[in-house]
């Protein structure tokens, strides 16, 4: 879940005219893990977001996040840490 609206910037990412852009606009939306042991275990609930990637251009999405991704990430953390 994500609480900052990312679809504007999907939209305009999208938009964007430049060479791959045709290319850019077929590539789906795969997921992404935070490391290649996470990634391993198949879990969607390690998941840690999604992007769209064609050459140069990559439009990312960060689960649970908002405008500050660090500072929403690094706050989480600690708070999971402590546990």
């Amino acid at each position: 879940m994500n609480s900052c609206n990312w679809s504007g910037n999907e939209e305009w990412s999208s938009a964007l005219e430049w060479q791959g852009s045709e290319y850019f606009r077929q590539e789906p939306l795969r997921s992404w893990y935070a490391s290649k042991e996470l990634a391993k275990e198949g879990n969607a609930t390690r998941q840690a977001g999604e992007y769209r990637q064609y050459g140069n251009l990559a439009f990312a999405i960060v689960d649970d996040s908002g405008h500050f991704v660090c500072l929403s990430l690094a706050t989480s953390r600690v708070l999971t840490d402590a546990d």
